[in-house]
């Protein structure tokens, strides 16, 4: 009888190893495949991110990736690696992602309505790029967001209304782009707040400024239609 209970217990064992492996090796599949599909499309050159490699079991043991301790990826950080690419739709199925910052490389193309789908989201930072066409409004649905950053690009169109909705913000910096139009009023409640070196609706002749007192950069003014 305690032979059958220790067999009984053995077997439980490996079941629960062989489950954690599965679920572990499923993880790193589709992650895996989004990063990839991330280094792909931004074009980062053949010098960096040399381990991004699928072939590797797990992407949290790639360099500038981040997991939390059931090996989801959290934070992603590709700042001035002199990437030309273009951003993937594919990113959006990293529902844990906290962290995206692709700041000072030379990424082009419009920024994917997926974006939106990256519901953990509390920082995304694509400053000083050569984006270009209109903020998805699908950035709205970001409801965890505190630090939304995408200065110094060629953005076009309006300030999405839906990002009046994001109530955890606490920085928003759209400055040197080419937007136009009305920034919504609650956004000049956020803590942190540049929309200078565009064309809206604030600074001069203006109720609003188009600069909080919280950022570092000079009282710049915005051109009033």
């Amino acid at each position: 009888m305690i032979r059958r209970v220790g067999g009984l217990k053995m077997g439980l064992l490996f079941t629960a190893l062989l489950l954690a492996c599965f679920h572990s090796i499923v993880l790193s599949d589709f992650q895996g495949d989004a990063l990839y599909a991330l280094k792909t499309s931004i074009g980062a050159p053949a010098n960096q991110l040399t381990d991004w490699n699928t072939n590797l079991v797990n992407p949290c043991t790639w360099s500038n990736v981040f997991c939390d301790n059931n090996y989801f990826v959290t934070s992603v950080t590709l700042s001035g690696m002199n990437c030309s690419g273009h951003l993937t739709p594919k990113i959006g199925v990293l529902k844990t992602l906290n962290t995206l910052t692709l700041k000072g490389n030379g990424i082009n193309g419009e920024i994917p309505k997926e974006f939106g789908n990256l519901s953990n989201l509390t920082s995304l930072d694509l400053e000083n790029n050569h984006l270009s066409g209109e903020i998805p409004s699908s950035l709205g649905d970001l409801k965890k967001l505190q630090f939304l950053t995408l200065s110094q690009n060629n953005l076009t169109g309006v300030v999405p209304e839906s990002l009046s909705a994001l109530q955890d913000l606490i920085s928003i910096l759209l400055d040197s782009n080419n937007l136009s139009g009305q920034v919504p009023e609650n956004l000049f409640q956020t803590s942190k707040y540049n929309f200078s070196g565009n064309q809206l609706t604030c600074g001069e002749n203006s109720l609003n400024r188009c600069e909080s007192d919280s950022t570092n950069s000079g009282d710049w003014i915005c051109y009033f239609n």
